[in-house]
């Protein structure tokens, strides 16, 4: 019995030993590859000469010719700001043509409209008020006719 405990570990063994080539030859191939790999990377790509010159390392320095630049720039107020177009495409729905509208006329038409139809809403509100006051006015007054006299202490009317 001792000598078929032996021969199992020395199969075990050899078959270890198999098994520890293989990983040595595996990690062989991989580091090969991995070289293979760098190596031909290196020899195939290029650097461009723009692509060095955006490699560059920067360096943080104030010119005073950047801030003459930034001087002459035009600047704009707000209310030079609020007289700048801006246009819009819109589309024709009835012919399906195209058109360049500005923003702030076609803004200001909308405020007219609104103008004028608020305007003529508070002129028939005001009509419809005047109608129902000479109505209540003349029924008042009717009310007031219709009432019967009475005699004051001194006799009169």
């Amino acid at each position: 019995m001792p000598s078929n405990d032996f021969q199992k570990q020395l199969s075990k063994l050899r078959r270890d030993k198999k098994i520890l080539w293989l990983g040595v030859l595996f990690f062989v191939l991989v580091v090969l590859w991995i070289l293979v790999g760098i190596f031909a990377t290196t020899k195939t790509s290029s650097i461009t000469p723009a692509q060095r010159e955006l490699a560059k390392s920067f360096v943080p320095r104030l010119e005073s010719k950047v801030f003459e630049e930034i001087l002459q720039k035009q600047m704009y107020d707000e209310g030079d700001l609020g007289l700048f177009p801006i246009y819009v495409i819109q589309k024709n729905e009835v012919d399906g043509s195209t058109g360049k509208v500005d923003i702030m006329q076609q803004f200001v038409l909308v405020i007219e409209e609104v103008a004028i139809s608020s305007a003529s809403a508070t002129a028939t509100a005001s009509i419809n008020d005047e109608t129902d006051e000479s109505t209540i006015s003349g029924s008042v007054v009717e009310e007031t006719t219709d009432l019967p006299t009475q005699s004051t202490d001194d006799g009169s009317q």
